[in-house]
């Protein structure tokens, strides 16, 4: 009977271990990075030496790495059985779109991930509780007749649209990007409107690797249309 009992636990145990999965709504960005990634035995990591620049002036130059003795890492998700491994406050992230962790100077720096599509207003909710109210919005215009104005005013209070006219007719006004900024992480969630569902992205960005141009897509942050205001 003991015998028996001792095999079970350790089944238990085992498939505790291996089913681990990290909430990345309780990340603490001024703890070492491996108190959240150490455990999860992740596929693609890749040591990136140097940050982020521009070769040119030209719109279109595309950016290089320039090694003055930064070092990072990122974690890519790119598969399902990766992407089982994080959530956010017990939400899935859409498997089919993957995303990224950084790693600078042993913390977290950054994420991005699209959320589970049927999950997107939930999320937003859960954001509000977490870090309170927003520390500013982009608001987007659609017209009336879009197909996403339905699933906007379901899963948006009454509060946060209107309508208006202008010389093209009935517009829809809606928080497209809301904004946090605490403990000096810049959080954005975008809501991507679409035909039958609104998905929801997630970025968190620590202000100090931002500066540092660490984060590709991230490497021009004085010019970033959306976050520039809250680096300072």
């Amino acid at each position: 009977m003991k015998k028996n009992v001792l095999v079970l636990l350790a089944i238990s145990t085992l498939m505790s271990c291996s089913g681990q999965s990290l909430d990345l709504s309780k990340i603490d960005f001024s703890k070492p990075a491996a108190d959240y990634l150490g455990k999860l035995e992740l596929s693609d990591v890749k040591t990136q030496k140097g940050h982020w620049e521009l070769t040119g002036t030209d719109e279109d130059d595309e950016p290089v790495l320039k090694d003055n003795g930064e070092t990072s890492k990122v974690y890519s998700f790119n598969d399902a059985s990766d992407m089982a491994k994080l959530n956010f406050s017990g939400h899935a992230f859409d498997n089919a779109v993957g995303g990224r962790i950084v790693e600078y100077k042993g913390k977290l720096v950054f994420y991005s991930f699209y959320l589970d599509k049927r999950k997107t207003f939930d999320v937003l909710n859960n954001l509000k509780e977490l870090l309170g109210k927003p520390s500013g919005y982009v608001q987007d215009t659609i017209s009336v007749s879009n197909t996403a104005v339905s699933l906007l005013k379901k899963g948006l209070p009454a509060a946060d649209v209107k309508v208006v006219k202008d010389e093209m007719g009935e517009q829809f006004v809606y928080p497209e990007q809301f904004i946090w900024k605490k403990d000096n992480v810049i959080y954005q969630y975008t809501l991507v409107d679409g035909t039958t569902v609104i998905e929801g992205k997630i970025v968190a960005i620590e202000v100090n690797a931002f500066k540092d141009r660490i984060i590709f897509g991230y490497h021009l942050p004085d010019e970033n249309p959306v976050l520039s205001p809250y680096i300072k």
